[in-house]
């Protein structure tokens, strides 16, 4: 790998083990969650702080009492520029971001070294994750339709649901908040990538209206270095463009809110989405056809009613959504698969959830309930394999209390959930006349939290957190047969028990020598029991297994310095340890596959309005991409630039992704470009 830059190095310094316990015992030892802005102060009172947040967005999380750690991702810090999900997300404190590929291709997130099924993703509240597996696919994901980004690592608040080991992201869209608007955005770049968005907005005295769509698309065509199978003969590489990775996706979003009372509203979105990707293959042959094809329509219909009953201290939500999800896997030729395949997977969802919250003064109590029917059909469009479905009950009742003590400075916060699940579950490899197996389960998990928050003051607290969670295998994981995938019906659910502790400290203007500054420190502890674990053999081939015991430990640490209004630094860090404990030999004492122990991040910008300024460099080091660590990944470095012009009619960006044009690589045999540049143009009328 090549040299790395002199910022990169003096990153890895600043966030070593030695300089991190020095910095936590500088502010008594704990984390952050909020970027700084130069155009919005932070100082608020707690007073405000404690009143508005408790009754301002029934159903949405009360982000100044819950003790969990978290960031926020506001639209003004992505909204101009030609950013994808991934990459604003891998700009967040404990995250992880892995991509199989270009613009368009399979990615996910991971917090604090979970996997991306063990990772909640929320859009306006509703779960995304679904029984048929395989972690949520962020491609999927228009950033253009996002007012803003909630990250909770560890633990998750009682408003979004259930209990997870890595934590949750809640993606929250956009609202018409302004008379009648409209813009649209034109993307070009590198590997034919084009894409045109446009949205519009009408809000009146009662009623408002907003509608998104866009399309996007790119060949993906970068040049790769192909080994010729021979990783260790250096002599008969070359370069060639990658073949078969080519996406075309469109989104669309409307939204519709009717206020039917002085503090009641009723919201119904619609979202539809459709993406037609190439799948290439591990040995880049320029004759793969392989395809994957997806369809993806959600309807939510939600009541809201703040400050109701005789006090107007009772706050309160329902929501009612449907998901259809279509998902066509075409590999006729057996090109990159076990086998030649043609499948259809459908997954469909119909839950409800209900949220109450009531504000005592020194206590609030909240309370939610969740239930859903899910169900997945796989069908063999070749008529090889018998069709099966796949159905899941879930109910989850939860109740939580917020304790307000020395001066509302102390929060004191209890959460227990409890969850009942009936599985009913047909395997898929039956053939065609013989019925496929049918088997029954029933799972019921008790999970409490515990959390404080201590406030030092406006912006600076400390928070600690303990609790328990549970999650079940997913179809996928059970029998999900796909390419190179097998699966394992003997898996039993994992559970866990997480713990945390962390500070924010944020220091405020005047000074001689800064604007406003922020140090963040988190400590995280993770004891898994049956954690599901991707496991893939000599030939390549995965599946997932349960292993004894895991422990993860980490730390993360963040610093943001403003010594000018217009002129930020951010720094970041994250170190992790995921020891495996097995029966299994050849895996214990090992790393967990799929994470990297080490991530470091370091942006710069300036700001000279109309015009932005941005540097932003990322290490990551130490992964394997076995449970055998047998195969260890290269060490990562990038760098990317991008100037913004921002004015009240129009804003452009131009972006160059990777600019030392590195070797990347977060799967085994699916390489990332290299330097990609991207140019956008957004037009307000």
């Amino acid at each position: 790998m090549r040299t790395q830059i002199c910022s990169i190095h003096i990153l890895r310094r600043l966030a070593g083990f030695e300089v991190c316990a020095c910095l936590l015992a500088l502010v008594s030892g704990l984390p952050v969650a909020v970027t700084l802005a130069a155009d919005k102060p932070l100082r608020v009172t707690i007073s405000e702080a404690a009143g508005v947040y408790e009754l301002a967005a029934p159903g949405e999380v009360s982000l100044y009492s819950t003790p969990i750690q978290y960031e926020v991702l506001s639209r003004e810090t992505f909204a101009a520029g030609s950013a994808t999900l991934s990459q604003v997300l891998e700009k967040a404190l404990g995250t992880q971001v892995q991509t199989s590929g270009g613009l368009g291709s399979f990615s996910t997130v991971s917090l604090r070294g979970a996997s991306s099924e063990q990772v909640l993703i929320y859009l306006d509240g509703v779960p995304l994750n679904d029984a048929s597996g395989g972690g949520v696919d962020l491609g999927s994901i228009d950033l253009e339709q996002l007012q803003r980004i909630e990250i909770f690592r560890g633990a998750t608040p009682l408003e979004l649901g259930g209990a997870s080991l890595g934590g949750a992201v809640n993606l929250v869209t956009q609202k018409a908040d302004r008379d009648t608007t409209g813009n649209i955005k034109a993307t070009v770049g590198s590997f034919a990538t084009r894409g045109l968005s446009g949205a519009w907005q009408r809000f009146t005295e009662r009623d408002s209206f907003l509608l998104n769509a866009g399309m996007l698309a790119s060949d993906n065509d970068f040049e790769i270095l192909n080994d010729n199978g021979t990783s260790f003969n250096d002599d008969d590489d070359f370069y060639e463009p990658r073949n078969n990775a080519d996406f075309d996706q469109q989104n669309l979003l409307g939204k519709w809110r009717r206020n039917i009372g002085e503090n009641s509203a009723l919201t119904i979105a619609l979202q539809a989405f459709h993406k037609d990707q190439g799948l290439p293959d591990l040995s880049n042959d320029a004759d793969t056809r392989t395809r994957f094809e997806t369809e993806t329509l959600r309807l939510q219909n939600r009541v809201d009613a703040l400050r109701f009953g005789r006090d107007g201290r009772n706050s309160a939500s329902f929501n009612l959504f449907a998901i259809d999800k279509q998902e066509v896997f075409d590999d006729r030729e057996g090109q990159i698969g076990l086998q030649v395949q043609h499948t259809r997977g459908t997954t469909r969802r119909v839950g409800i959830d209900g949220f109450v919250n009531r504000n005592a003064g020194d206590t609030t109590l909240r309370g939610i309930v969740e239930s859903y029917r899910e169900t997945y059909a796989f069908e063999d469009l070749l008529g090889m394999l018998a069709d099966s479905e796949s159905q899941r009950d879930a109910v989850t009742v939860g109740g939580e209390l917020n304790r307000y003590t020395l001066d509302n400075r102390l929060i004191v916060s209890g959460v227990l959930r409890s969850q009942w699940v009936w599985d009913e579950l047909e395997a898929s490899d039956a053939s065609v006349g013989i019925p496929p197996t049918v088997e029954q389960k029933k799972f019921n998990f008790v999970s409490p939290q515990v959390g404080a928050k201590y406030v030092l003051n406006a912006h600076s607290h400390i928070k600690a957190n303990v609790g328990r969670y549970a999650r079940i295998p997913a179809f996928f994981e059970l029998f999900g047969d796909r390419g190179y995938f097998v699966g394992n019906e003997d898996l039993v659910p994992e559970t866990g028990t997480n713990a945390d502790v962390g500070v924010q400290y944020v220091w405020f203007a005047p000074r001689t020598w800064y604007h406003q500054a922020l140090v963040t420190g988190e400590v995280f502890y993770n004891r898994a029991q049956d954690l599901i674990v991707r496991v893939f053999d000599a030939q390549g081939v995965g599946r997932s297994d349960n292993i004894s015991r895991a422990t993860l430990t980490g730390i993360s640490l963040a610093a943001s310095l403003q010594p000018l209004a217009a002129l930020q630094a951010d720094i970041s860090a994250t170190l992790l340890d995921t020891a495996i404990n097995s029966e299994l030999a050849a895996f214990d004492g090992n790393q967990r596959p799929g994470q990297f122990a080490q991530t470091y991040r370091l942006t710069i910008s300036y700001t000279s309005k109309p015009w932005r300024y941005a540097f932003e460099s990322y290490i990551r080091e130490d992964m394997y991409f076995d449970s055998a660590n047998l195969l260890p990944a290269d060490d990562q470095s990038w760098s990317n630039v991008s100037v913004q012009r921002k004015t009240l009619s129009w804003e452009t960006e131009l972006r160059v992704n990777n600019i030392f044009d590195e070797p990347l690589q977060d799967f085994n045999g699916f390489p990332k470009p290299g330097r990609e540049f991207l140019a956008n143009v957004r037009v307000r009328f």
